[in-house]
């Protein structure tokens, strides 16, 4: 593997790291937002 192969493998697995913790940060969230009770609004 040659220094550009070696940098965009760095590169990839960074962005993938990334990837995967805004992932979990967001499966989260929807959790949280979904257990939350929701306030419906009388239209009377």
């Amino acid at each position: 593997m040659n220094e550009d192969e070696r940098a965009e493998l760095a590169r990839l697995r960074r962005e993938n790291f990334d990837l995967k913790q805004d992932n979990e940060f967001l499966g989260k969230a929807a959790a949280f937002f979904a257990s939350k009770p929701r306030n419906k609004r009388n239209s009377n």
